[in-house]
């Protein structure tokens, strides 16, 4: 899960605060629901790079409890090369990346390239308008690029074109790897996981396959351990088998 510490800093709650509470839920949501969840820093990208390095720096002590970092918030006039030494960083400790490209943003193609070719971030999140470069489409097939997509808010590619166009629809047909998630329900009533994924159904006409292939994408595109994905990917052939 993706979680903005630096909205909690600059109100004065320590970085340890932010980090172990999140930490003692998820904890309970294992131990009481089976819930097993990992979290992600988030920059948020329209406060300044000072402002997201400090976060790092004061997130570090814990990074045990952390498998990413991210960005997130206002893509407009905040590309993803500002925070090309906090990715550094991060890497260096262990960490992985990952960097919103949201749907139809000023210079988002440019914005896919860096976060693919220059940064080389782990997963894409959202990055529908790939479908509009061909280059881009076999860069990201090339280096198996997995893209969270989030029908409910980034559904449609509009910018330029005649008519709307359907992103997870056309980024299947293109052949790149997909997967259905949520985004911020609870912070901006959308719909959980459960609808989007059944909303996604019925809108980009998924078929049997597909849905197995974007189940299979998510448990390969998680940042686990190689036994623990080997497990999962068995639970949901079984599941397949069975059904």
């Amino acid at each position: 899960m993706f979680f903005d510490p630096q909205e909690h800093l600059k109100r004065g709650v320590p970085m340890e605060a932010v980090i172990m509470g999140i930490t003692r839920a998820r904890r309970d949501a294992l131990a009481k629901l089976g819930i097993r969840s990992q979290l992600i820093l988030c920059f948020v990208r329209d406060l300044s790079a000072d402002s997201a390095m400090a976060a790092l720096d004061a997130a570090l002590p814990f990074k045990q409890h952390l498998v990413g970092v991210g960005l997130d918030s206002d893509e407009a006039g905040h590309p993803p090369e500002k925070f090309a030494a906090h990715f550094t960083k991060a890497r260096a400790n262990g960490l992985h990346v990952t960097a919103h490209c949201d749907v139809d943003q000023v210079n988002t193609l440019k914005n896919i390239r860096t976060a693919l070719v220059d940064l080389k971030v782990d997963r894409i999140d959202h990055g529908g308008n790939i479908v509009q470069s061909p280059e881009l489409v076999a860069i990201a097939k090339q280096r198996g690029m997995v893209f969270t997509v989030c029908p409910t808010f980034s559904g449609t590619l509009r910018k330029g074109m005649a008519q709307p166009v359907d992103v997870v629809r056309t980024m299947l047909d293109a052949g790149l790897k997909v997967t259905i998630s949520s985004d911020d329900p609870a912070y901006m009533a959308s719909e959980y996981i459960n609808e989007v994924l059944l909303r996604a159904v019925t809108r980009s006409n998924l078929t049997r396959p597909e849905l197995i292939a974007i189940a299979r994408n998510g448990f390969e595109a998680a940042w686990l351990p190689s036994a623990d994905k080997a497990g999962l990917l068995a639970m949901l052939d079984a599941y397949v088998a069975g059904a």
